[in-house]
């Protein structure tokens, strides 16, 4: 799993290094990417649960970062729900 979740961001990042304005590149779009995929890749290698959990809350903020990366209204309303349900789940985990 780790190995494709490589190949996957990578693909991910190659497609992005030519599709994204310079706009987003500057809000720190490829950090925050790399630390999506450390969320990934922690999740998979992890041992026990809670080391699973603190994962998939690192997953939860990098992808809740790149989602409002760019600050437009409807990132914003989208991320707002993705929140509140990702803080709904959170609880029941």
């Amino acid at each position: 799993m780790v190995l494709l979740t490589s190949i996957a961001a990578f693909a991910v990042s190659m497609f992005s290094a030519t599709g994204l304005s310079r706009q987003r590149m500057l809000y720190g779009y490829f950090p925050i990417f790399h630390f999506l995929v450390m969320g990934l890749n922690g999740a998979f290698l992890t041992g026990d649960i809670f080391n699973l959990y603190v994962w998939f809350e690192v997953i939860i903020i990098a992808s809740f970062v790149l989602m409002t990366l760019g600050g437009r209204k409807t990132q914003l309303e989208g991320a707002l729900k993705y929140m509140s349900m990702n803080i709904l789940a959170s609880m029941f985990f």
